[in-house]
């Protein structure tokens, strides 16, 4: 008997399935079967794809991150010549995103799960959200050379603050089941990074 040949929708409609599931219930109450039943498949089928749950989360992280990745990419604030014109482009994509995407971030949902019993999911995680904030890192730290040189404020600790806002929101958000709430914490962080830059543009003023 010859081995199944890969199908990638089948491959596609297991991963979708279990984003949706993961996002609604958490990766620890998801179970195999709920996946398959979701997707409309047999057990078979998953097991052909997908050695356990654990390595269908682990693709359902890289999923999750790569196409975020290719999200922010693909924004037009990178199009923005002034640096903090591009930083206030790159969280108002943020909140835009936030606005019409799910009430939820996978990597924060398995950061709070599974940073104790799976150690390896938890390593993703991580990698994903230095990879985040160092690279918004990168533009806050453009627009304090340009604008606010002698700033007190640390750019790299500034961009983990956001990715804290931002997870912190969506908790709230699930909560209180308002994504809206996320967004507002968004918006706040934005006035605060204005409020760090007009304070050092009037510093410099008043010399």
């Amino acid at each position: 008997m010859s081995p199944r040949r890969a199908d990638p929708e089948t491959r596609k409609k297991l991963l979708e399935a279990g984003t949706n599931l993961s996002l609604e219930r958490g990766f620890a109450d998801m179970t195999v079967e709920e996946v398959c039943n979701t997707a409309g498949l047999t057990k078979g089928a998953f097991f052909h794809y997908f050695r356990s749950k654990e390595s269908l989360g682990k693709a359902l992280l890289e999923g999750w991150i790569t196409n975020g990745a290719a999200a922010f990419d693909a924004a037009s604030f990178w199009e923005i010549d002034d640096p903090l014109e591009r930083v206030y482009g790159y969280i108002d994509f943020t909140i835009e995103l936030t606005k019409v995407g799910p009430c939820g971030c996978m990597v924060g949902i398995y950061s709070q799960e599974l940073w104790q019993s799976h150690p390896e999911l938890r390593i993703d995680c991580e990698d994903a959200f230095t990879g985040w904030a160092e690279g918004f890192a990168g533009l806050l730290q453009e627009a304090k050379a340009l604008y606010a040189t002698r700033a007190a404020f640390d750019a790299r600790s500034l961009a983990y603050h956001f990715v804290a806002v931002f997870e912190g929101g969506m908790i709230l958000a699930r909560a209180f089941k308002r994504t809206e709430i996320a967004v507002e914490q968004l918006e706040h962080f934005k006035r605060y990074v204005h409020c760090l830059f007009e304070a050092e543009s009037n510093r410099n003023g008043s010399n």
